[in-house]
């Protein structure tokens, strides 16, 4: 007899044994007489584990019962939970016994509630002639599972398998196989059909559609059938299948398989992709024919086809690519002659050539484990990027060739490309010159040495050489070159724009890929930039930029802006979030000179911020002198149709403009002068803007000083007025002036407003009367129906001017630019630098002509002369503080001779 009992410590070793025992418990009794054996008491108690047995071995006959208990299933697997408890027996005799098995648990597993579950196996005839039956039953994902499987092997040795039932939800499988002894191959069939393949969702963590059906045939002697059909299968929104069939026959399947198959794909959908493709497979393991056809729709928003044919010697390892074809919008890519692929130790490749529209690609040499490998391109042009870019039209010719050698971890070699003629045939670039490119690579491993050069006509030339690493490693480049920029007039000058210069750069990368450090200059020579439309002009632009890796920095810009300059200065981070510091300077600069708006300023601008965060502009703008010009005539009008094509998607809205805040303030004392269509103003003020380019809040504005408003040869004067910027991408300000009339009982009120180059022109008045009515009590003070003849022309005419259609403007401003006058009209003999309404203007009998200009920032000095050559008058006024004037006058006449101080203001 023995006893044994003791701890059993395991802290590691193979798995699942560390978690199943750890600080384990034995205890064992056991006696033996003769060859009799008898097992009173096996205790094994570990962490997770409870093992117990009693039993005997008495006159050649084996009696064992034993337990099982099994507390957290995680030990096994980390994907299952739970706990399973058991008990079996063994009896019989060493040449036959029996065994039979019950375990019962709740078992879980990732993703699945907990379930019971029960499996039994009753085995006899073990184990010469064993035969048994194994039985599952439980609950897998809240549905009911069943499995009963019976074997059995013959006296002869044949084996016999059947699955007499196995359903789960919509699963069910059922069939017999028999394996004679010696046989490799087993006879027999096996069906599964799953209608919903959704139920396994849970269990593979994959959203699953559709239904199937397979079916294993093994009836014939040396032949297996195989059978699949599946309808609205694939992975919703990834792929999906309307049907799917398999058919295949395998003859002699484990000595020399011969293989028949064929697989078809109907309602194939991958995104936007659908169509249909088939798969046909026949031959020996040795010659095993494949052909492919495919016919897809949506691809790239249009139909493909495509077919290929090839020959696989699993043996040898070997394909033979005997066509190849596909077409895909108008373009064909064609396999120009048959092509042997090896894929054994090695990857090679027997001349391969490809041919699209007129390119040809030739491959030929190994490509692993070593590369010694050849390769061309010739006859690419720009047509062949017609299917990805329809809009496309250009000209020129590509060709590469490239020699290969070493890993494809180190390679080798060297590589050329070559690109001559390239020019586009359509938009503002067809009148650029032809370009040509030329680019050398030879690869040293882990970097490979640059040599490429750009040529454009006569003026442009670039060249790049250097080092660049092949993945991760040191940059080591420079570019070198320089063009003239007159060379951008064919683009430009659709938008009304035009540069002049001479730019030269000699930069340098260094650092690596992923974080390059640029270095070196760019500089621009005798420079010009010219806006036509806005009216910007500037000459003898000097400009340098310099690189240090960390910044970009303005080490030289200087410009000529009419009589004055224009500078500035800074520098723009090159790591992110890439800070920016600019300033801005001009003094006595006409950056602005058009038809529409002249200034004339001093200006001192930064801008500072992120251009991957926030940027703010702000600064001072003191303008000196303003001329603001309403055209005499307004423009047709012109409908702009917003034309689509029928079912085309509406154009996506214009991407948002950087996020700019602002913070300007343009101050102007005086002589911002609006003048045009018998408008004749001036102003001064101070306007601010806060806000954003995208939201400007501008506040303040530019006030009326003094003017009047010439219609029908009448003058009126304004009794106020203001002109500001609505931060509109033009420079076209907005205009506010109001003249009233009083004449009995009617107030008669013209408005000046909208855009400088678009203005409106309203009469109103109180009570509300009808346009020539206002007019008329504008004009004469009295109603049109009391009007003569000729007084009712002169509304007529009014009315024509207000309305813009008359093209004759205003010959008085064409004198007073003549003349270089800031003011000249024709009015009354009143002092004109008194403040008058529209009716005392109209009313005055002695008509006087005034003339003046500013001397000095603030001092007017003009002239007026009657008409009757009776009355002249010289006036100097000078501006002391915002609204507080001086001034003087002296002449013949009563009256003339005076000296007055005035304040005004607006409430």
């Amino acid at each position: 007899s023995a006893d044994i009992d003791g701890r059993l410590h395991i802290t590691g070793g193979m798995a699942p044994v560390p978690g199943l025992l750890g600080d384990a418990t034995l205890g064992v009794s056991a006696a033996l007489r003769g060859a009799d054996i008898t097992l009173s008491r096996l205790q094994l108690e570990g962490s997770t584990l409870r093992l117990s047995a009693t039993g005997a071995k008495a006159a050649d006959r084996l009696s064992l019962n034993w337990h099982l208990a099994l507390a957290d299933l995680k030990v096994l697997a980390p994907t299952v939970a739970g706990a399973l408890q058991g008990q079996g027996k063994i009896s019989g005799t060493p040449e036959n016994f029996s065994a039979t098995a019950d375990l019962a648990g709740d078992v879980a597993a990732q993703g699945l509630p907990r379930g019971p579950v029960k499996l039994s196996l009753d085995a006899t005839g073990l184990p010469s002639a064993p035969a048994g039956r194994l039985t599952a039953e439980g609950v897998l994902d809240r549905a009911p599972l069943s499995l009963v499987v019976a074997a059995q092997r013959g006296g002869d040795g044949t084996l016999h398998l059947a699955i007499d039932r196995a359903d789960w939800k919509s699963a069910h499988a059922e069939g017999a196989l028999t394996l004679p002894k010696g046989a490799t191959l087993p006879q027999g069939r096996v069906t599964l059909r799953m209608a919903r393949l959704a139920d396994l969702e849970p269990l593979l963590g994959r959203p699953l559609a559709g239904g199937m059906t397979a079916d294993a045939d093994l009836t014939g002697p040396h032949a297996l059938r195989l059978t699949l059909a599946a309808t609205d299968a694939g992975l919703p929104g990834t792929v999906t299948v309307g049907r799917l069939a398999l058919a295949a026959q395998v003859a002699d399947p484990t000595t020399a398989p011969v293989v028949d198959a064929r697989l078809t794909a109907q309602g194939l959908q991958a995104g936007a992709i659908t169509g249909d493709l088939q798969l046909d497979a026949k031959g020996p393991q040795t010659a095993l024919g494949l052909r492919l056809t495919a016919g897809l729709h949506g691809v790239g928003g249009a139909d493909a086809d495509a077919t290929t044919t090839l020959t696989v010697n699993a043996k040898s390892r070997q394909i033979l690519l005997a066509a190849l074809q596909g077409t895909w919008k108008g373009e064909t890519l064609r396999l120009l002659a048959p092509a042997r692929i090896e894929f054994s130790d090695r990857v090679a490749v027997d001349r391969l050539r490809l041919g699209l529209g007129q390119a040809v690609l030739e491959v030929a040499g190994r490509a692993t484990p070593t590369l010694d490998l050849t390769a061309s391109l010739r006859n690419v042009t720009p047509d062949l990027a017609k299917p990805a870019f329809p809009g496309i039209e250009a000209d020129g010719m590509l060709q590469a060739d490239a020699r290969l050698t070493g890993t494809t971890a180190r390679p080798a070699g060297t590589v050329r490309l070559t690109a001559t003629g390239l020019h586009t045939r359509t938009g503002p670039g067809r009148s650029l010159p032809p370009a040509s490119i030329t680019a050398d690579a030879t690869l040293q491993g882990q970097s490979a040495r640059l040599d490429a050069r750009l040529a454009a006509g006569t003026t442009t030339r670039l060249a790049v050489t250097g080092q660049a690493p092949l993945g991760p490693g040191p940059l080591d480049l420079r570019a070198v070159g320089g063009v003239d920029l007159a060379v951008l007039d064919p683009i430009l000058s659709a938008q009304g724009r035009r540069v002049r210069g001479q730019l030269s750069l000699d930069a340098t990368a260094t650092g690596t890929a992923a974080s390059p450090r640029l270095g070196g200059s760019a500089e621009l020579a005798n420079g010009e930039v010219q806006d036509f439309a806005q009216g910007v002009h500037l000459t003898g632009v000097q400009a340098a930029l310099s690189a240090n890796g960390e910044a970009v920095r303005i080490t030289r810009f200087a410009a000529t802006a009419g009589p004055g300059t224009l500078t500035a200065s800074g520098s723009v981070g090159l790591a992110a979030p890439m800070p920016v510091d600019i300033a801005i300077t001009a003094r006595n600069a006409r950056p602005l000179a058009s038809d529409l708006v002249t200034a004339l300023l001093d200006m001192d601008l930064t801008v500072r911020g992120q251009v991957q965060g926030k940027l703010a502009a702000g600064g001072q703008v003191l303008i000196h002198r303003a001329d603001i010009q309403v055209p005499e005539t307004m423009p047709p009008s012109v409908a702009v149709l917003d034309v689509r094509v029928a079912g085309a998607k509406p154009p996506p809205p214009p991407a948002p403009g950087p996020d700019i805040g602002l913070d300007l303030t343009l101050d102007a004392p005086g002589r911002i002068f609006v003048r045009g269509r018998g408008l004749d103003a001036e102003l001064g003020g101070r306007l601010h803007v806060a806000g954003t380019a995208a939201r400007p809040l501008p506040s303040g504005g530019f006030k009326l000083r003094r003017g009047t408003y010439s219609l029908a040869g009448t003058t009126l004067t304004f009794s106020s007025g203001e002109v500001t910027f609505n931060g509109a991408s033009r420079i076209d300000p907005t205009l506010n002036f109001i003249a009233t009339s009083t004449s009995a009982s009617v107030v008669a009120t013209l408005t000046v407003g909208g855009y400088a180059s678009h203005p409106t022109i309203r009469l109103s008045s109180v009570p509300d009367l009808p346009q020539d009515e206002v007019l008329a009590h504008l004009l004469f003070g009295q109603s049109a129906a009391s009007l003569s003849p000729f007084q009712l022309a002169e509304i007529a005419a009014g009315l024509a001017q207000i309305s813009g259609v008359t093209g004759g403007g205003d010959p008085l401003n064409g004198i007073r630019k003549g003349l270089g006058l800031d003011r000249l009209s024709v009015g009354s003999s009143a002092n004109p630098n008194q403040t008058t309404t529209a009716s005392s203007s109209r009313n005055s009998t002695a008509p006087a002509v005034e003339a003046g200009r500013y001397v000095a920032p603030g001092v007017y000095v003009g002239a007026k002369q009657g008409t009757s050559g009776a009355e002249t008058q010289a006036t100097v006024q000078i501006d002391i503080a915002r609204g507080l004037k001086l001034e003087t006058g002296a002449g013949s006449g009563q009256g003339a001779n005076n000296v007055g101080v005035t304040y005004e203001f607006q409430y």
